[in-house]
């Protein structure tokens, strides 16, 4: 689960999780103690221009007591 979560296959709900690990007799998402939500995003952006494009990546904090921080910004990747 953590590698999948890890390329980019994030998890929608608890229903998501259960599916996922093929327990849907076994389970039940409302007894289900995970959580899905996350105060960290990675955004992934290009700039085109006629002659280049440029690749930005960042990854923002968002503590929902002010506006997002960004932590981290790579060009390039």
């Amino acid at each position: 689960m953590v590698q999948t979560r890890d390329r980019g296959q994030w998890f929608l709900n608890r229903g998501d999780i259960i599916n996922r690990l093929q327990m849907r007799e076994t389970l039940d998402p409302a007894e289900l103690r995970v959580g899905v939500t996350s105060r960290w995003f990675r955004v992934s952006s290009a700039l085109r221009t006629p002659h280049t494009t440029v690749l930005m990546q960042a990854l923002l904090h968002d503590n929902k007591e002010s506006l997002p921080e960004v932590v981290w910004l790579r060009e390039g990747a």
